[in-house]
């Protein structure tokens, strides 16, 4: 009788397998074949991340692991005792070369871990020679890392441009996000395992999330997919929806782990049909909070997609959220996503939790999430150099600068946000002064949030508009003067301040640092908790 446990499906995103690696939950067993892949491969695997390609499953075999020393190629760390540790079954070369190139030091002398980003060319490629050798060249040992890949940009910010920020926050955001595919067993029958090894290892080409999903409850006989729910938020003006994402907001409606795997989600069409409406629902008014509640208008700047996870449950929950909760939620949007700037991503078990913490009480509930985050605002401050929205700090930036609702520099109107976000995968940001060697050129202190502009000289504009217009667009008549005169050093000097006191304004009024987060005394008289 086998004694195998059925296997448990999962995903690891790569910062997630890093982090299990570094603390001992990953063991490679020593007689497992030598690191055998060539730099070609390496490369081609980080090609496959960027794009979102299938790179294959990871098989583990969960068993206690003891202190020693844990060998990943040529890196060698040692790491603590676990009970419960996952023993590397399959997938050990592709989790080398992922763990590898992404923590390597810079001497490291193996190529197949000196991968680096050709900025100049948008590919990766294996190199010998120092990363210093070509400033075009970005280690891969950066993108986990937020304060190393800013500190890259910084040294770099004479010669990149804005498209290739945009570029390089992207893949950085790709690579860190993707999700790899896991299947865990637990037991003591080797049988088993390798019987399962062996069918992972000569079965099709596995599917993306979605795709099964599609294969497994739509499959042309469900009058509903997917794509109503991103038809629905599209339609919202919010943006669009990835699918992988609406899955995952009907899974968080029905409470199910959203990122499980989608075998037996439904028993049939029908029960799909019905979870998409009420997710339908949920989603809109989820979309609704953000928009005037949370003072979010798209997608694309949302700080975190999970945020759209944990409103729709509360919303299948408690419809529209109201009151005391509704404010709750609002800090706890805010808090988290100036709290995690100093972080590579948020995990999967975070997003797990978070989602899990919404019950059948939508203050109570409210209240949790609220405890995940830090009551007091960190002291580090907005960096206004990093503008790419492919950062959450460049979402914050922009949300600032829409709080201000900025108006058209020809008809004065306010700007629409959703067209300014749905127009393009670039940042709808505007250089003021186009040619300055001031290191405040590339920032904020430099930009308007406007549509095309055509041939229009920003600058020039800027100086003949009314005031009103100028101040929706963060230059008070000091710095339209300056502008005025030319004087664009002392220009960015003074703009500078102005963005920073209205960025830090704002995100101070949403996320209420210090404020009392538990119950209001009306609430608590309402729960017959004071009598």
């Amino acid at each position: 009788m086998t004694t195998l446990g059925r296997p448990r499906t999962g995903y690891l995103t790569t910062v997630d397998l890093v982090t299990e690696v570094r603390a001992g939950k990953v063991r490679i067993p020593p007689f497992q074949r030598p690191y055998k892949w060539q730099p070609t491969d390496v490369v081609t695997l980080f090609d496959s991340l960027r794009r979102g390609f299938p790179i294959g499953s990871l098989l583990f075999w969960r068993r206690p692991a003891a202190e020693g020393e844990l060998s990943l190629g040529p890196i060698q760390m040692r790491v603590p005792a676990v009970p419960d540790a996952n023993w590397v079954v399959d997938g050990q070369q592709r989790i080398i070369s992922i763990v590898g190139a992404l923590t390597a030091p810079d001497d490291v002398a193996d190529p197949r871990l000196r991968i680096v980003l050709d900025v100049s060319n948008e590919e990766f490629r294996s190199v010998i020679e120092p990363f210093e050798a070509n400033p075009v060249w970005l280690p891969v040992s950066r993108l986990l890392d937020t304060k190393r890949l800013l500190a890259w940009l910084r040294l770099n910010s004479e010669w990149i441009t804005d498209e290739q920020i945009d570029m390089i926050e992207e893949v950085s955001a790709t690579v860190r996000e993707y999700q790899i595919p896991t299947y865990t067993v637990s037991g003591d029958d080797e049988r088993d395992l390798r019987l399962i090894f062996d069918r992972m290892n000569n079965s099709g080409r596995p599917m993306t999330l979605s795709e099964v999903f599609h294969a497994l409850n739509a499959a042309g006989t469900a009058p509903d997919t997917l794509n109503t729910l991103t038809a629905r938020v599209a339609d919202l003006g919010f943006g669009k929806l990835e699918e992988d994402a609406a899955l995952r907001c009907v899974r968080a409606y029905r409470g199910s782990d959203v990122f499980r795997d989608p075998h037996g989600e439904f028993d049939n069409p029908t029960e799909f049909s019905e979870a998409l409406d009420h997710t339908l629902s949920a989603v809109t008014r989820a979309v609704e909070f953000l928009r005037a509640g949370a003072g979010i208008p798209h997608i694309r700047i949302l700080p975190h997609t999970h945020t759209l996870y944990v409103l729709t449950r509360f919303c299948g929950l408690h419809g529209h959220p109201e009151g005391r909760a509704a404010e709750l939620l609002r800090r706890w949007i805010w808090r988290e996503a100036v709290s995690g700037l100093g972080h590579q991503s948020v995990s999967v078990t975070t997003i797990r939790r978070a989602v899990a913490t919404i019950d059948q009480d939508p203050l109570a509930s409210a209240e949790r999430l609220l405890q995940t985050v830090p009551h007091k605002r960190p002291s580090r401050p907005i960096p206004l150099s990093s503008i790419s929205i492919g950062l959450t700090v460049g979402k914050l930036i922009l949300l600032g600068f829409l709080a201000q609702e900025p108006r058209d520099l020809r008809t004065g109107a306010i700007l629409e946000p959703t067209q300014l976000l749905d127009a393009g995968p670039k940042n709808p940001w505007r250089q003021v002064v186009t040619q300055s060697s001031s290191p405040l050129s590339k920032s904020a202190a430099n930009r308007i949030v406007h549509g095309a502009l055509g041939g229009t000289n920003v600058a020039a504009a800027l100086t003949k508009v009314d005031q009103g217009i100028a101040d929706s667009h963060l230059l008070d008549e000091a710095a339209v003067e300056l502008l005025h005169q030319g004087r664009t050093d002392e220009f960015f000097e003074h703009r500078q301040l102005l963005v920073e006191a209205a960025i830090n304004n704002h995100i101070d009024r949403m996320a209420e640092w210090g404020a009392r987060d538990g119950r209001t005394i009306r609430d608590l008289m309402r729960s017959g908790t004071l009598k």
